[in-house]
């Protein structure tokens, strides 16, 4: 007779849920903010960068609220949206509302817009702002920023 307890067939595979969990953590894609230095004020800030492996152009402007991010974490953020990759060639607005929605996450800007452009041709624009905030004579000059 065998002193050892048959292996039990229920229990959960814990490197799988590590692994699923890995998985859900790498989806959030957060991007790193800092502190706005001065928050009582409106201003634009303008970033671009190269998403999906190169296959889309992504201009950012925003208007700060508490937090700010800066060129490298935008950078940075954008390398981490691979999976965006093939998709991007035939859906770009997948890819601007994902940006969209991870910057009302980290970001929560007064005012946001994203162009998302594809080798292709196609260009998407979201744009979205907290409620009540407006400062029209700032966004008439957004255009030519």
């Amino acid at each position: 007779m065998s002193d050892k307890a048959p292996a039990d067939l229920s229990a959960p595979d814990l490197s799988a849920a590590a692994a699923e969990a890995a998985k859900a953590e790498a989806a959030r894609r957060p991007i790193e903010t800092l502190e706005n230095p001065q928050p009582r004020i409106d201003y634009l800030v303008r970033l671009e960068g190269e998403a999906a492996g190169g296959a889309a152009l992504v201009t950012l402007m925003f208007v700060p609220d508490k937090r700010i991010v800066q060129a490298d974490g935008f950078s940075a953020y954008l390398g981490r949206l691979s999976d965006f990759g093939a998709e991007t060639q035939s859906l770009p607005e997948r890819l601007a509302l994902r940006i969209l929605a991870d910057l009302n996450d980290e970001l929560v800007p007064r005012w946001v817009q994203i162009i998302v452009t594809i080798s292709a041709g196609h260009q998407v624009l979201v744009e979205d702002r907290q409620p009540k905030w407006d400062n029209k004579s700032l966004l008439v000059r957004a255009g030519g920023f």
